[in-house]
């Protein structure tokens, strides 16, 4: 094309006017300024030809022609009129020039801003296709193959998972009796409770190759790569068959379609559209697997979990008691451990901890220990490890008042009395005066198994507790000094009593308040408000009368924390067991 553009560009120049072609001479030579006017003064010159500014053609009388260049003041034109020299310019044909020389600067222009984007859309394409085909993740190699073994806790999962592990190993036994394979499974569960882990083990299980990606590589932001990429992903799944292909954070790709029409939501549902498809053409006995995980499954489309595509879906909870027991020691594996270690122990006090919780709980444990320049991780660094994840790090730098810190004790004091006489309650696993975190003192308590009902008598020792601190403020210094300490302690006893009345119906209406199709009236926000104030006020008058009725008990309880600032449970009851045999040996003589 450019030799194309050339040859008629050479053309058009032929095509131009020529200076000399029209001056039909054959002298070609050069006169300066000084000689025309010389000959024109002398009456030798016949005419004068301007063709531009400055160009001009001379003839003599005697038919010799040449090229001069004149001044742009043309006062020469009027002397060398008056002398009888015949002047001439040719503004038509110059014109002709310049708008040739213009159509070519402007053709020659548009041609490489033509051939400026025509590189750029190549470009474009270019990067389209290679994201189209990226490459997610390649097999795992055999070193990092991931058994169930390796996967502590969730054993419903691996269970639920065992016949995708069958099917893998050899779909034959399924094909000989007409049984069709789960083409899609969907792990639900909270994060970090071990569904990447479980997606591995099963690929490691099968022994077949595993793929992951993220539901997110999906969303680029030039139109139709999400779709593209899609195709490009089971193309090579099928190449790697039998094969298991892990989409982690699946909502993000499956998420429910709006009826807008922005050029988002077209992309993201053409997306989806086109997973859909490929779920749908997976042949029976294709030896592949999609699984993808979420914890937010009620966003997903429904298209996606109908019967036939992610139907089979695997709850992956965070670990009970037992499960965090195991999940703790498999952390452990490459730790240095000392003899006193105790995982069950560990294991109680951190209900509620997920798989990935625990992994950073041992590594934390195993920081301090590094910090110490110890050999070995102890169970105080378990302690401390926990203590930092739950409170936050000790602040060292704090100044306490003297008065201040009388003030902690006491009210750390409450706390741990009442939960040493309130049976209902977990055992104290120890409690400090120092600040950590955002909190001034802390009471830590250790359950002896997890819970999964909750007694109203359980709620109402915890609403005793939690008060208890306040009540001995006002006990020891009298109810205009109590202090602002308590606020945390408010909030959740305010929360607890909400829901007592307003969720599980512990309130003298034993509906359910929360979550009903009837909206609350506001007699009824009203009535909930008041029974949450009689629970809280009720609770706060049993804790004072508590504290008071084993007065002795707190004031050894405070004096042991200004000797010592943290003292473990075992202490704890025994200080108060000491007491109050004290106290009643005393009120008998």
């Amino acid at each position: 094309m450019i030799l194309r553009f050339l040859k008629i560009a050479a053309l058009l120049m032929a095509l131009m006017p020529s200076p000399i072609a029209f001056a039909g001479s054959s002298n070609n030579g050069q006169m300066t300024f000084g000689d025309v006017m010389r000959l024109g003064q002398d009456g030798s010159l016949k005419k004068i030809i301007v063709l531009g500014e400055r160009e001009a053609l001379v003839e003599t009388k005697e038919g010799a022609r040449a090229a001069a260049t004149m001044p742009l003041n043309q006062t020469w034109a009027t002397e060398l009129a008056k002398a009888g020299v015949n002047v001439e310019f040719q503004a038509a044909d110059q014109s002709t020039l310049g708008l040739s020389l213009s159509i070519f600067s402007v053709v020659v222009q548009g041609l490489g801003l033509f051939l400026m984007v025509g590189l750029v859309v190549w470009l474009l394409r270019t990067a389209r296709s290679k994201m189209a085909v990226a490459d997610f993740v390649k097999p795992h190699e055999l070193k990092d193959r991931v058994l169930f073994e390796h996967v502590a806790g969730a054993a419903e999962g691996k269970e639920a998972l065992k016949d995708i592990v069958d099917y893998l190993r050899d779909p034959s036994r399924f094909d000989a009796v007409g049984a069709k394979p789960r083409n899609g499974v969907l792990l639900v569960g909270d994060p970090g409770n071990g569904k990447t882990l479980l997606a591995k083990a099963v690929a490691g299980e099968a022994g077949v190759a595993f793929m992951a990606c993220s539901g997110s590589q999906f969303q680029e932001m030039f139109a139709g790569v999400g779709a593209a990429r899609v195709r490009a992903m089971f193309k090579k799944l099928r190449k790697a068959a039998p094969a298991i292909l892990f989409i982690d954070e699946i909502d993000s790709l499956g998420k429910k379609r709006s009826a807008g029409s922005s050029s988002v939501e077209n992309d993201s549902a053409n997306t989806l559209n086109e997973l859909l498809t490929q779920l749908d053409g997976l042949a029976s006995g294709s030896g592949i697997v999609v699984i993808g995980a979420t914890n937010r499954v009620e966003v997903l489309d429904p298209a996606l979990i109908r019967a036939g595509r992610f139907d089979m879906h695997v709850v992956v909870p965070a670990p009970d008691q037992k499960a965090r027991t195991e999940i703790l020691k498999v952390a452990s594996r490459d730790v240095e451990l000392a003899d006193d270690i105790d995982f069950v122990k560990i294991a109680r006090g951190t209900p509620g901890f997920s798989g990935a919780d625990l992994a950073i709980l041992v590594n934390e444990a195993a920081i301090l220990a590094g910090k110490r320049s110890a050999h070995q991780v102890t169970m105080a660094d378990f302690d401390q490890a926990r203590d930092n994840k739950i409170l936050g790090g000790a602040r060292g730098t704090l100044m306490i008042d003297p008065a201040e810190l009388e003030t902690i004790i006491a009210h750390e004091s409450g706390h741990a009395l009442a939960n040493v006489l309130l049976p209902a309650c977990d055992p104290i696993h120890k409690g400090t005066v120092t600040p950590r975190g955002r909190s001034l003192g802390h009471i830590a308590t250790m359950p002896l198994k997890d819970r999964v009902l909750v007694t109203r008598t359980k709620f109402q020792s915890e609403l005793v507790v939690l008060l208890a601190g306040r009540a001995a403020e006002e006990i020891f210094f009298g109810a205009d000094m109590v202090t602002s300490g308590a606020t945390s302690d408010s909030d959740l006893a305010t929360t607890i009593a909400w829901d007592m009345v307003a969720r599980y119906g512990m309130g003298t209406s034993m509906a359910s308040r929360v979550g009903s199709s009837r909206p609350l009236s506001e007699e009824s926000k009203r009535r909930v408000d008041e029974e949450v104030e009689e629970l809280i006020r009720v609770s706060y008058e049993r804790a004072k009368e508590l504290l008071l009725a084993n007065r002795p008990a707190l004031d050894e309880l405070c004096a042991r924390f200004r000797e010592e600032d943290t003292l473990d449970g075992d202490e704890i009851r025994r200080i108060v067991a000491e007491a109050s045999t004290l106290s009643a040996a005393s009120s008998v003589d």
